[in-house]
Parts: C-alpha cells; sequence; structure tokens
C-alpha cells in the first residue's frame, strides 16, 4: 500500500512539475518533439557527410534563441563538428552567450564552451573557469546547471591543487542556504559527492582534522542514505584510528553493518574488530 501511494505522489509530483515547466517557458520554448527533429536533421547531416550543412543548420537552431531540453547537447555536436573541420566554434557561441536572448539557452551555451575548454586541458583552465564563472555570476532562479558549472569548477582547482578554492566551490553546493540563492531550490545532484571530497582535502591536503571531522558529522547526520555514506563512515574511522579516538572508530563497525556489500568492508573489518 505505502509503495501504491509513493508512486501515485511520484506521478502527480511529475506531472505538477512538467506543468509548471511547460507554462514557465510556453513564450518562449519550441516543442520538445519539434525541437527533437530538428536535432535529428542536424545528425543526420552530419551522417551523410553533409559536416558544413549540419553545422548551419546547427547555427540556424542556436540562433533562434529558443529554450529545448537538448540545446546543450545540440551545442555539444556544433563543436565537435566545427573543430571535425577545422573551424573555430568559439566566436559564434560567444556571440550567443553575448546576446540577450533566455537565460535558459545562454547559460546552456556558457557550459558547452567552458567544458570544450576544459577538455583541452591545464592550458585552457582558465578559459574554462571564466565561463563557468560567468554562469555563476549571471544565475537567475530558472538556471538548471548552475550546480554544473560549481562542480566543474572545484574540479579544476583541485587539479592544479588550488584546494582552498576548490573547497570554496564545494562549500556552495553543501551549503543549503545559499544554494538556494542560486537555483530558488536545492538541488542534490552532487551534493553526496562535495561533503566526502570536501572532508578528503581537509584531511589529506589540508591537514585540518577538526574541519574534515565536523563535514563528515554533518554529512552523516543529515544525509544517512546514499552511495556515499561508507566513503565518509570510512574516513571517519581512519581518522578516529590516527588520533586514537574509540568513537570514530566505531564508525567501521557501523560500515560493515550496514553496507555488508561496501569495497570498504575488508578494510573496515579489522578495525572494527580491534573494538570489540
Amino acid at each position: 500500500m505505502k509503495i501504491g501511494i509513493i508512486i501515485l505522489i511520484t506521478v502527480i509530483s511529475t506531472s505538477l512539475f512538467a506543468t509548471e515547466k511547460s507554462n514557465d517557458f510556453s513564450s518562449k520554448s519550441i516543442l520538445y518533439k519539434e525541437e527533437k527533429n530538428l536535432f535529428t536533421e542536424v545528425t543526420n547531416l552530419y551522417y551523410d557527410g553533409k559536416i558544413e550543412k549540419a553545422i548551419l543548420k546547427a547555427e540556424e537552431i542556436l540562433n533562434k534563441g529558443e529554450f529545448s531540453p537538448s540545446l546543450g547537447d545540440l551545442a555539444d555536436l556544433y563543436i565537435r563538428l566545427s573543430v571535425k573541420i577545422k573551424r573555430d566554434p568559439i566566436p559564434f557561441l560567444v556571440k550567443i552567450v553575448e546576446s540577450k536572448i533566455d537565460y535558459l539557452v545562454t547559460e546552456r551555451v556558457a557550459l558547452a564552451i567552458a567544458d570544450y575548454y576544459f577538455k583541452q586541458g591545464v592550458t585552457r583552465y582558465y578559459s574554462a573557469l571564466y565561463f563557468y564563472s560567468w554562469i555563476e555570476r549571471n544565475h537567475n532562479k530558472k538556471s538548471l546547471i548552475i550546480d554544473d558549472a560549481l562542480w566543474s569548477s572545484f574540479l579544476i582547482y583541485k587539479k592544479i591543487k588550488a584546494y582552498n578554492h576548490a573547497i570554496k566551490y564545494l562549500k556552495k553546493i553543501i551549503d543549503t542556504e545559499a544554494y538556494s540563492l542560486y537555483v530558488g531550490s536545492y538541488n542534490q545532484v552532487h551534493l553526496y559527492d562535495a561533503y566526502v571530497e570536501k572532508a578528503e582535502i581537509e584531511y589529506f591536503k589540508l591537514k585540518d582534522i577538526d574541519r574534515s571531522i565536523n563535514t563528515l558529522k554533518r554529512f552523516l547526520k543529515n544525509y544517512s542514505d546514499n552511495d556515499r555514506v561508507d566513503d565518509a563512515m570510512f574516513l571517519l574511522c581512519k581518522i578516529g584510528v590516527k588520533i586514537k579516538n574509540k568513537k570514530y572508530q566505531r564508525s567501521c563497525c557501523s560500515l560493515v553493518k550496514k553496507f555488508p556489500y561496501s569495497s570498504l568492508k575488508d578494510k573496515a573489518t579489522p578495525i572494527c574488530e580491534t573494538l570489540k
């Protein structure tokens, strides 16, 4: 009975969300079916070997400035096709970003540019950060991808070992009060990873045991059922071993009991057995 109620609530919630989104974008959005057909037209041209025509069709769609579900994928495809014929895709996409069209369009295009630079490696990281920051600076409550921009910024700073900057972006994801200012509601796409990453950096890189413990305790208290809990438990246990705190060491016992199939079970079990 409970399962049936949950399913019913989920269906109703999904329906209401879809209705809200539909009403919100009705004035500027094209129908998904139409948009899908246009996207297919671009890919068909590509598969037929008509790359330049595919690029022109993609530019035509992007120039309309109308939001659609797979707009980000289209911008990514435009970049790949342009690179394939050794054509610089960025000037055209930058014009879209700098235009006054729907923000939901410009942020998707900005993300495509940022991701393109990110994938090129360390020499283009700061170009990537510029466009991730653009998304953050220009966000509004309708933003659908601010979490991706924050997470990618964190990854770059982690890669270049600028750990204090990396922590700053993780805190923006973790801090529910601050994050609500970005999206108008709390999005948990990268939340669990952000907690564990923050605790690991604080412990292993910044050597700040107290901060790491506080991060882990907050995570385990507020989010006890997700796929990163065993990681958090084991890290807290390891810290407990280091500082000789049996309370924290018992996190290994909790891990073994709650996650019998965790890849960390074999490492946690010996520590737990020393406490018996």
